[in-house]
């Protein structure tokens, strides 16, 4: 065999064990923008047990794990698992334009395992804020879809356009799920 020959071989051999790794598979991802509001809707698969996803999530303490954006959190209520007052510091960029954003979220977990976190307007930089978080297993993997509709209170350049906002957010969300995957192949879960 040609010296060529065997470095195309081994080049498609590794092609082929990278593409077979475990990772994320996002199903839809959506950013729109609704007059002053933005929308975000995510349908992700995961190679882990649908707990472990669940626990990552719900780690309050260890956000800044998922995102670089998120620099501070603070719980500060907390009710067993079914709810928490948790506060976080994001640095949010799109092009050269950085705002730190302050959010105080009350996050409810109801019957099946399901999460729900609205944002209270006065101790916040958004006018209104909800997300949604639902969790399923299926018979290989972890489904979660992720909704979420926010407002800020602060004023948004008019250079910075809503294409530019949305494709920031995306690579938020990538980042974000990306980091979930990692965490959950490492048995992170904090569980």
């Amino acid at each position: 065999m040609k010296p060529r020959s065997r470095v195309w071989l081994l080049g498609a051999g590794l092609l082929v064990a990278l593409s077979g790794s475990r990772a994320a598979e996002i199903l839809d991802l959506t950013v729109e923008r609704h007059e002053r509001s933005y929308a975000a809707e995510v349908d992700v698969r995961f190679q882990a047990p649908v707990e472990r996803v669940r626990a990552i999530v719900m780690d309050y303490e260890h956000l800044p794990r998922l995102t670089e954006s998120i620099r501070e959190v603070e719980v500060l209520e907390r009710e067993g698992n079914r709810h928490a007052r948790v506060r976080t510091l994001s640095r949010i960029c799109v092009l050269f334009l950085c705002k730190d954003i302050r959010q105080v979220q009350d996050i409810d977990l109801d019957d099946e395992g399901n999460l729900m976190a609205v944002t209270v307007p006065d101790e916040s930089d958004l006018r209104y804020g909800v997300a949604r978080w639902w969790f399923w297993q299926e018979p290989q993997a972890a489904r979660m879809r992720f909704i979420s509709e926010i407002e800020p209170a602060f004023w948004v350049p008019p250079f910075i356009g809503p294409l530019m906002i949305r494709h920031a957010l995306e690579r938020e969300v990538r980042r974000t799920i990306d980091n979930i995957e990692r965490l959950a192949e490492a048995g992170d879960g904090r569980d």
